[in-house]
């Protein structure tokens, strides 16, 4: 984001207007979306939770995966497609869930 509003007073463009606008349309829609997806995800493991603990399927691995997923889709659609590490993400995903079940 400071990269951006840098551009803007070196190099003024309209490229330079747009990317601080997505910077900061998504500073301020991440923690919506998170509280969004936390709550669902609490609302979905509360409705059953004796599944997801015989599939060994924590809170915290079931948010961190489906904030991935919307992560993902909304850099993808601004353009940063690789705004993750792809091997951090995979090993994330491949990996046990931890904590308390």
């Amino acid at each position: 984001m400071l990269t951006d509003l840098i551009n803007i007073l070196y190099a003024p463009s309209w490229a330079s207007v747009v990317a601080v606008f997505v910077d900061l349309s998504v500073f301020f829609t991440m923690p919506l979306l998170g509280g969004y997806v936390s709550s669902m995800v609490f609302a979905n493991y509360i409705e059953d939770p004796l599944t997801y603990q015989h599939a060994g399927l924590d809170k915290e691995y079931l948010y961190g995966s489906s904030m991935i997923l919307v992560k993902d889709t909304i850099y993808s659609a601004t353009g940063r497609p690789n705004f993750f590490d792809v091997s951090e993400t995979l090993q994330m995903i491949q990996s046990e869930p931890s904590g308390p079940v």
